[in-house]
């Protein structure tokens, strides 16, 4: 009974600062054409309706919520929402909500709109079919920065001084309010302090206030809710993959030892000469574009080609940094289980930031291995120019999805990259490095085996 009343107190107390949030906010909002209702699917401890007027009221499973309208868990609620286009909104414990906008039509302009906005807490969201047409147009708000998505499954966890996001498909971009990226706007922001954010496991982005950007942790997001199992499970891909071919140096030096004799005894001989035939012509065949590659942000845009351009072109942003969008037109659908294979640099470029300027870099000396059995990578470049001449080097681990994920404690930059094209033929990471007197390094890379 104690414990009932405490966690009413708790609601009831939140209730008044939501009030202060939301009311304002959902009361002026009309339902656009195309606006669908969700529906309540599951309900576990205090969960509130807050409507766009009058009090609030208890929450049932079977119970629609409209665009306009407010959720609120106490201590030990939950709420799950499934929407007809297969969208899905997971509250969990001491989370304050709100639904926006929510329309399936994309014969409107207004039609076609999903916004979030979280408060307080931690929230899951899986975006519906609908959003898949246009994913301009769809964001999620929070009071420090905004959330677009290419197509998600993530968590959003919300405190007094911070903003994080974790995900378990596709991929987000999260970026802080201000020049660029207003709330009231729909989609990504695109913005020099934008990041981006694929499923890779043991990641997840966070804001804090006053902070210049997001950044990438490298641990699992903090949670202090447990995931209830009535969840929707993230769909992990399968983890089968061919092993790599390997080569018997053994039969390999056979073979060049056959082959010498045969060379050898054909020098020798007077050869017959070949039958006449008309030669064909030569038909080239034009090297297929490739599968990792970056843009850059607003930061360099005078440079080509920039991010969008490259979106353009098919390509999808997955990873970021300041200076740059990591991008691959495709993930692999598996990884080798086994084998080690070395990549060669196919194309680099890096930049000294010193305040708002940018000096550009060499790479030389760069190597790329990747350990599929122990999934597990090494990689070293050094950076000249500038009156510097760096040898850089991490290690890390390579994730189910195909991510690179570098270990910071291990090495002298850190990097997040990617694997890409059938049986994880190519990669491309992105780097940075800390200098003294404010300075940094930034760079992008993409190799080829």
């Amino acid at each position: 009974m104690t414990r009932l009343s405490s966690s009413r107190g708790l609601l009831t107390g939140a209730l008044g600062r939501w009030a202060a949030f939301a009311l304002p906010l959902l009361a002026g909002l009309a339902l656009p054409a195309g606006a669908v209702e969700g529906e309540v699917v599951f309900v576990r401890g205090d969960a509130r309706l807050l409507p766009a007027e009058g009090p609030a009221r208890i929450l049932r499973a079977g119970d629609k919520i409209a665009p306009g309208q407010g959720l609120q868990t106490g201590k030990d609620g939950y709420i799950h929402i499934r929407f007809p286009d297969g969208g899905f909104v997971g509250l969990r414990p001491a989370s304050r909500f709100a639904l926006e906008a929510y329309g399936v039509d994309p014969a409107s302009p207004e039609g076609l709109k999903v916004r979030y906005r979280l408060e307080q807490g931690t929230v899951r969201t899986i975006t519906g079919k609908a959003i898949e047409q246009d994913k301009s147009r769809y964001r999620f708000n929070t009071p420090l920065a905004a959330i677009g998505v290419r197509g998600t499954d993530y968590v959003v966890q919300v405190t007094d001084n911070a903003a994080r996001a974790s995900v378990n498909a596709g991929t987000i971009v999260l970026a802080p309010f201000g020049a660029g990226c207003e709330a009231a706007a729909q989609g990504p922001c695109d913005t020099i302090n934008a990041r981006t954010l694929a499923a890779m496991g043991n990641a997840y982005l966070e804001y804090r206030a006053g902070a210049v950007a997001p950044e990438i942790k490298r641990a699992a997001m903090p949670n202090g809710a447990p995931t209830l199992p009535e969840e929707p499970s993230p769909q992990k891909r399968a983890e089968a993959g061919a092993a790599l071919t390997t080569v018997d140096p053994t039969a390999t030096a056979t073979a060049n030892r056959i082959n010498d004799v045969l060379g050898g005894e054909a020098a020798s001989r007077t050869p017959a000469p070949p039958p006449v035939s008309e030669v064909p012509p030569s038909v080239v065949v034009p090297e297929p574009p490739p599968q990792v590659t970056w843009g850059r942000w607003a930061s360099i845009a005078t440079l080509s080609p920039t991010v969008a351009e490259q979106t353009a072109k098919g390509y999808e942003s997955r990873l970021s940094n300041p200076l740059f969008g990591l991008m691959s037109s495709s993930m692999p659908e598996t990884l080798p289980k086994q084998g080690v294979a070395g990549f060669n640099l196919r194309a680099g470029e890096a930049y000294l930031r010193e305040g708002a300027s940018l000096t550009p870099m060499v790479l030389r000396d760069a190597s790329l291995t990747v350990d599929f059995g122990n999934r597990r990578f090494d990689t070293r470049l050094t950076v000249s120019g500038a009156g510097l001449d760096l040898p850089l080097a991490a290690t890390g681990s390579v994730q189910w999805q195909g991510y690179l994920l570098g270990d910071n404690a291990r090495s002298t930059m850190e990097v997040v990259g990617l694997l890409a094209g059938p049986g994880a033929t190519e990669a491309g990471y992105l780097f940075d490095k800390t200098l003294s007197g404010g300075a940094s390094l930034s760079g992008a890379t993409a190799w080829r085996r």
